[in-house]
Formats: structure tokens, C-alpha cells, sequence
């Protein structure tokens, strides 16, 4: 009796350090991503959210993540039902404590999970469910509807946790956006200065260019030329000089700067801000998107996780429950 009762301890450790285990790896390599709100919502460039969400790290925690998932799943034909409920909800609450004392970003998502460790308990209910209805292929089905119930419960967490994070300081990331809309307003507008300068420069020597080759080509000018006369000489040579440095590239290079200086000038005085909330007056629907930021980012995270669930965590899921189905298989026919 006391060897029957110690290995059935020895199970429940080893299901309980596998479940914690493979939520600590695939929580390292998501803190090691960098994955933030901010950067889930484009509120520190886009780029940064692409640079966090497409590398190595984030691909592996793809790989690891829906493991997890499986192994609770799995443990539906280990474990028995209240057995089960302990694991997962000691291998959760240990992990969660884990990653809010390791990792600073986690904090953003303490309500996620929260979510997520819920999610889980429901899904030893459903894995119990499934196992009872599906005949074919019951370890792979049963992981991918786990999976895709718990995808469900983490979108609604992320949600949450994106809606928590902005309503705060909306009216901040508002403000933040909006000068980053500005900020690339003028910028374009000064490369338009830029092509306006070069376009009126290009038109304002061509004139000079034609007024003095009409000058130098002229008959009286010709006449001058031949003309003796120190002083009428000296004429000569300096209008001769004024054509050669209208056609020099100095000049076009000084007369482009000239003309960019009081282009930028005229667009550094106009008031962008004020523009801007016209377009706000004239556009409800702009004004309705900054005062419901905080619901339209958290759809928008939601939504990326779903897209990542359907595509990646599901069928993974269900590949990792169909070799942990042979591998419980195995060990019942022993």
C-alpha cells in the first residue's frame, strides 16, 4: 500500500513539473521578445511591434506555448478529475507568481493570466467531455478544442489587459498618435519644400541663363566687345564672369538653398495642430476612433492572438496531444 501511494505521488510531481515546466520555457522566450501593449498597438512605432513579433524567440514561444494546452488534455487520461484540477491550478498559480516576480513586462498582463489559468481549469472540464464523446483520433481532437477554448478565454484576457492599460491614458496616447500624424505631415511637407525649391530654383536660372546668353549674344554687345575703352572692357569681362557663374553648379546650389530656406520658413509658421482639428470637425468618425481608443486596441490584440491561435496554437496543439496520446497509450499496454 505504501509503494501503491508513493508512486501515485510520484505521478502527480511529475505531471505537475512538466505542466509548470513548459509554461516556464514558453514564458521565457515571450519575455525575451520584448512583447509589450505599447508595441501590440503601434504606440512606439510599428516597427519595434514587427521586430518583437518576428524573430527567433517569439517562434519558438509559438512552438512551446501550445504544449501546455496538450499536457492538460493528456492528463485526462492520466489523472483523475480532482487530481487534475490541482495540477493545473498549482502549475498556473506558480507560473503566474513566477512571471510577475521575474519579468516586469508580465505585469501588463496579470489579467490575461488570470484569464489564462481560468481557461485551463475549464479545459480539464472539456478535455473530460471530449474524451468521453470523440472515438477517432480522441488525443488530437480533444488538445485542438482545448486549445481553441482557451484561445477564446486568452483573447477576451488580452482584451481586458489592452483596455486596463489604455483607458488610463487615453487621452496621452491620443495626444501621442495624433503628434506623430503631425510629425509626418511636416516632414512630408518638407521634402515637398524640398522638390517646390529645386523646381522654382531650376525655373528662376533658366531665366537669368536666357536673360544673359540674350546679353552676350546681342549685336550691341558684340560691338562693346571690340570696343577699345578700358572701362567698356572691364564691362565686358564682368558680364562675361556674371554668365559663366549663372551657368556654374555653385550657383544653382546657392539659389536651391536660398529658395528651400524660405519654403521651410512659410510651412514653419503654418499652425498644423489647427488644420488637423478641422479634420477632426469635418470627420466624426475620427473623433469617435480617439474616444473609443481603448475598445478599438483591445480588438485589434485581441484579434492578432486569434489570428495567431487559428493559425499556429490549434494545430500545434493537436499535434502535441496526438504523440502524447501514443505516448499515454503506451504506458497503459504496460
Amino acid at each position: 500500500m505504501k509503494d501503491a501511494s508513493g508512486l501515485k505521488y510520484k505521478k502527480e510531481i511529475i505531471g505537475f513539473a512538466l505542466l509548470f515546466g513548459s509554461m516556464v520555457l514558453w514564458g521565457f522566450f515571450l519575455n525575451a521578445t520584448g512583447l509589450t501593449i505599447e508595441k501590440m498597438i503601434g504606440l512606439t512605432g510599428f516597427d519595434e511591434f514587427f521586430a518583437a513579433a518576428f524573430n527567433l524567440d517569439f517562434v519558438i514561444f509559438l512552438v512551446l506555448f501550445p504544449l501546455s494546452i496538450a499536457l492538460v488534455s493528456a492528463y485526462a487520461k492520466v489523472f483523475e478529475k480532482k487530481t487534475l484540477y490541482i495540477i493545473v491550478f498549482a502549475g498556473s498559480i506558480a507560473f503566474l507568481g513566477l512571471s510577475m516576480a521575474l519579468y516586469q513586462n508580465a505585469q501588463q498582463f496579470l489579467v490575461t493570466g488570470i484569464v489564462y489559468a481560468t481557461a485551463l481549469l475549464l479545459g480539464v472540464e472539456a478535455s473530460f467531455v471530449k474524451f468521453s464523446e470523440l472515438k477517432t483520433l480522441p488525443f488530437l481532437r480533444t488538445s485542438m478544442a482545448t486549445a481553441g477554448l482557451v484561445g477564446t478565454f486568452i483573447s477576451i484576457g488580452l482584451f481586458a489587459s489592452t483596455a486596463l492599460f489604455v483607458l488610463p491614458q487615453q487621452e496621452k496616447i491620443v495626444a501621442k498618435f495624433e503628434e506623430k500624424m503631425l510629425a509626418s505631415i511636416v516632414q512630408d511637407n518638407d521634402g515637398l519644400a524640398d522638390d517646390l525649391s529645386r523646381s522654382a530654383a531650376s525655373v528662376y536660372i533658366q531665366g537669368q541663363q536666357q536673360a544673359a546668353q540674350s546679353l552676350v549674344n546681342s549685336p550691341l554687345f558684340e560691338k562693346l566687345a571690340q570696343k577699345e575703352d578700358r572701362d567698356v572692357q572691364a564691362f565686358v569681362v564682368a558680364t562675361n564672369t556674371l554668365v559663366e557663374q549663372v551657368y556654374s553648379k555653385e550657383y544653382r546650389a546657392q539659389v536651391e538653398g536660398q529658395f528651400r530656406e524660405n519654403a521651410k520658413g512659410n510651412i514653419e509658421k503654418q499652425d498644423f495642430s489647427k488644420s488637423f482639428d478641422k479634420i477632426k470637425q469635418s470627420m466624426p468618425l475620427l473623433v469617435l476612433i480617439e474616444e473609443n481608443y481603448w475598445l478599438i486596441a483591445g480588438f485589434i490584440v485581441a484579434s492578432l492572438y486569434l489570428f495567431a491561435s487559428s493559425i499556429f496554437i490549434k494545430p500545434l496543439a493537436g499535434i502535441y496531444g496526438f504523440f502524447l496520446g501514443l505516448f499515454v497509450q503506451n504506458l497503459e499496454k504496460q
